[in-house]
């Protein structure tokens, strides 16, 4: 059976709405460490909510610092394949 489209739209409720997010924001950190623990490769996160006064930083922030120094460490070219955009300001 194919599956229908979900009209995605704003929780009205914001109990379930932190909820939801909660739930999700776990999945989704939980797919990042498998993907970067099975593909080999360095993955980061940064998530912000309306719920939390700071935001939510995977792996960690040092991790994230060390990430985002490598990349810039890159020549043009390479930063222009992975941001997807030419016009950045490193």
């Amino acid at each position: 059976m194919a599956r229908h489209k979900i009209k995605h739209e704003l929780i009205s409720n914001e109990s379930k709405r932190k909820v939801t997010f909660k739930k999700r924001k776990g999945d989704l950190l939980k797919k990042i460490d498998k993907l970067t623990t099975l593909c080999g490769i360095m993955g980061c996160a940064i998530i912000y909510s309306t719920f939390d006064n700071r935001p939510e930083i995977w792996p960690s922030p040092l991790e994230l610092t060390r990430m985002l120094d490598r990349f810039k460490e890159l020549p043009g070219e390479s930063k222009d394949k992975y941001s997807g955009s030419k016009d950045h300001s490193w």
